[in-house]
Formats: C-alpha cells, sequence, structure tokens
C-alpha cells in the first residue's frame, strides 16, 4: 500500500497537468484531481493492483469530470470561434488525443484510461485531428530566450496556422511586444537571458490582457507542487511538435475571446 502510495504521489505533478488541460482551469483541474482522490480513500474507487497504476489514474479524473456538472454554453460571439475549436470533438476525442499527445501515453495506455477498446482509439485520434485542422486562427507572442529553441516553436506555431507576432527573450521586451501587438495566446519560456522568469513577464501581461500563457519548461513538476499559485498549461521540453500544437488549441479552446 506504501508504494502504491508513493507512486501515485509521484505522479500527481503529471495528473494535475492533465487536469488543467481538460478544463482550461488551474481550480476546476485541482478540484478533479481532489475529487479523483477523495473518491479512491473513500473507497467509492478502486484501483487493481494487477493493472498499469497510470491509465487508472487518468481514468479516476475522467470519472471524477463526469460527475461534476456541465459548464453552461458560452453566449455570444465567442460561440462562432468555440465552432471552429476543440469544443467540436466529441469528449472522448478530445481526451484521447490530450492523453497521447500531452501526456505522451501509448495507444493501449488510453484507452484503458478511457475504458475503451484499443480498436477505438485511432477513430477518436482521427476526428480530432480533423477538428484541429479546422482551429481558428490566433496572433502568439513567443518569449524565449534560447534562439534556436524559439524559431523552433515558432515554426510549429506557424505551421499550425497561427501568426506570430514577435519572439521575446527577455521581460520588458515581451511586456512591450504584447502592449503593441495585443497576442491571444502567450508562449512563455520559464528562465530568460536577462535574469528575469517568463513567469513575471506573463503575470505583467495578464494586467492588461485576458489571454491564456502555456509555459514551456523543462522541469514541469517544479511548477505543479500545489504549494503555490501555478500555471494552467504547461509543455515539458523537449516536446514533440505535436505535443505543443494540442495544447495550444486546448488552451484557445477555453478562451475562445482570445
Amino acid at each position: 500500500m506504501t508504494d502504491r502510495k508513493q507512486a501515485i504521489a509521484r505522479l500527481l505533478p503529471f495528473l494535475r497537468r492533465y487536469a488543467r488541460a481538460l478544463t482550461g482551469s488551474q481550480p476546476a483541474g485541482d478540484g478533479l484531481i481532489r475529487e479523483a482522490l477523495l473518491a479512491l480513500g473513500a473507497g467509492t474507487a478502486s484501483l487493481d493492483p494487477a493493472r498499469d497504476l497510470k491509465p487508472q489514474l487518468y481514468g479516476l479524473i475522467h470519472a471524477a469530470a463526469d460527475r461534476a456538472p456541465a459548464p453552461a454554453p458560452s453566449p455570444g460571439p465567442g460561440e462562432a470561434k468555440l465552432q471552429a475549436t476543440l469544443s467540436t470533438l466529441p469528449s472522448a476525442a478530445r481526451r484521447a488525443l490530450l492523453l497521447t499527445s500531452l501526456e505522451g501515453l501509448n495507444r493501449a495506455e488510453a484507452a484503458a484510461a478511457l475504458g475503451i477498446g484499443i480498436d477505438a482509439i485511432d477513430g477518436l485520434l482521427a476526428s480530432a485531428q480533423e477538428d484541429l485542422a479546422r482551429q481558428a486562427p490566433a496572433r502568439v507572442l513567443v518569449i524565449e530566450d534560447e534562439p534556436v529553441i524559439a524559431l523552433h516553436i515558432a515554426e510549429i506555431v506557424r505551421e499550425a496556422g497561427h501568426e506570430v507576432i514577435g519572439i521575446a527573450t527577455r521581460k520588458s521586451e515581451a511586456v512591450a511586444l504584447a502592449a503593441e501587438h495585443r497576442p491571444g495566446l502567450v508562449l512563455a519560456d520559464i528562465q530568460l537571458d536577462d535574469g528575469s522568469t517568463g513567469i513575471e513577464a506573463a503575470q505583467e501581461i495578464l494586467q492588461s490582457l485576458d489571454v491564456p500563457v502555456i509555459f514551456v519548461t523543462a522541469f514541469p513538476e517544479r511548477l505543479l507542487t500545489g504549494e503555490r499559485m501555478e500555471p494552467t498549461y504547461l509543455v515539458s521540453k523537449p516536446f514533440e511538435p505535436q505535443t505543443l500544437v494540442v495544447t495550444i488549441a486546448q488552451a484557445l479552446f477555453h478562451h475562445p475571446g482570445s
């Protein structure tokens, strides 16, 4: 039992990352984790010791999400943009895409987490990719002090159909670019070359703009400790292009007005 608890504790940062990406909110995502763990502690949910732990934990998050009340539809002009993003995906397809692209689960693990047969995964992922291609473009600010990585991120963003409005290597530059071009999305590294951080830059930008921020870091677990206010969207370095594309899509889905 102790070994199982320790294994769950090691996976918690990544479960938090997934739940936040799924809901688009730190409080909502952490709420799903709390509900999943409470169900486990109360005995209304259980883990099979004969099966792989990781997919079962993601399955507990899905069960908690399915028990939560559905959010009210977004009124006004944002509805049109919602239809052009991942909101058109069936819930299972969006989950399958996040599990495989963001969390790195293989097809069998994703199927187990979703409680479906492995033969159904390919259809869900194909549906997800079709709708992903129809996503409305966004204006993106990249905050990254490593030139090669910055250019790589910018290329991925452009190939996904979005516009890069600028690349900043330090906080002051990022804030100035955001004020001038008003991006709809920010991609930020954690450590910048002037000693500042992408978190500081994002905090200042968010004082005047309501936009999603995706942090790109080699140490996501350091930002998902549950001890302070934390990012909603995290991508781990090194990353696959598809991971970044899917995270961008999910962030824009939850911020249709961006």
